[in-house]
C-alpha cells in the first residue's frame, strides 16, 4: 500500500491551492481567471496560516485584494462590450477607460515601416497620412493592429500626423 504521510491536511490545502490556481491559469477569459485566482488566494491564505508560512500568507494576503479589485474592474467591461455586441454595434467606447492617451503634433510620426506593432491606435482628434498606400485616416478610425498579423509580425505602414493628433 502507498504510503501517503507527505499528504497532511495542511499540505492538502496547500495543493488544493494550487490545483484551484493552476485551474484559474488555463481560463481563456478574465472573469473566470479572477475569481480562481482569488478562490487560490484564500486557500493560500489558509495554508500559510496553518503551515506557519509567512511568505505565502502575506503574499496571498496581498493578492486576493488585488484579484478582487481587477474583478471589480472587469466586470462592467464585460457587461458594456456585450452590450454592445448585442446592440449590433462594435464601439470601442468601453475600453477607452483602459487605454493610454497619446498627443502627437502635425508632422509627427506615429509609427514606421517595419517597426514592431507594439500597440493598436484609437484616433479620438485629428488626422493621420499611411504613406505606403496614400491613405487618410481620421477620428474615430483604428489602426496599428494589422502588422500583428503579418508573416514579419512588423507595421506595413508609416503613419504621419497631417494635423495635431
Amino acid at each position: 500500500m502507498a504510503d501517503f504521510e507527505f499528504l497532511t491536511w495542511v499540505n492538502a490545502i496547500g495543493y488544493g491551492g494550487g490545483l484551484i490556481s493552476l485551474w484559474a491559469l488555463h481560463r481563456q477569459t478574465m472573469i473566470p481567471l479572477r475569481v480562481g485566482m482569488i478562490a487560490g488566494n484564500l486557500r493560500f491564505i489558509a495554508f500559510g496560516l496553518a503551515a506557519g508560512s509567512e511568505p505565502t500568507f502575506i503574499l496571498h494576503i496581498l493578492l486576493a485584494p488585488l484579484n478582487t479589485y481587477r474583478l471589480i474592474q472587469m466586470m462592467p467591461l464585460v457587461r458594456e462590450i456585450k452590450e454592445a455586441a448585442v446592440d449590433g454595434g462594435n464601439s470601442l467606447d468601453p475600453l477607452i477607460p483602459y487605454m493610454k492617451k497619446e498627443t502627437r503634433a502635425a508632422d509627427g510620426v506615429l509609427f514606421n515601416k517595419g517597426d514592431p506593432p507594439d500597440n493598436m491606435v484609437l484616433i479620438r482628434s485629428g488626422s493621420l497620412h499611411l504613406q505606403e498606400i496614400d491613405h487618410h485616416v481620421t477620428a474615430g478610425d483604428v489602426l496599428g493592429e494589422i502588422g500583428a498579423f503579418t508573416p514579419e509580425n512588423r507595421r506595413t505602414c508609416t503613419a504621419v500626423c497631417e494635423t495635431d493628433c
